[in-house]
């Protein structure tokens, strides 16, 4: 895995990781570690998965990610939803 390490001036402090968002590498937050602890170590690695050319860390994009979601929502609710109105529907019906 492609990465950039620093050494910090501190070594009893933790180390900061820097992961960047999808199209980013290694370096795209850099400027973002001294301003966070000039003293720390730093490692920034970059994402191993491409999509459209680009590197991310995750093979599930936002989209398909959110359709899972909404998906198990429905599946999860939509049916408690649906029992509780057809029994409505159906004292409605009687009337």
């Amino acid at each position: 895995m492609k990465h950039f390490f620093q050494k910090g001036k501190d070594p009893l402090k933790p180390t900061l990781l820097l992961l960047h968002g999808t199209g980013g590498n290694e370096s795209s937050l850099l400027p973002l570690a001294g301003k966070i602890d000039e003293d720390t170590s730093t490692l920034s690695v970059r994402g191993n998965v491409l999509e459209n050319g680009m590197p991310r860390f995750s093979d599930v994009s936002p989209r398909v990610y959110l359709m899972k979601k909404i998906l198990f929502f429905v599946q999860n609710n939509y049916m408690n939803f649906s029992m509780k109105h057809q029994k409505n529907m159906s004292s409605i019906a009687k009337m």
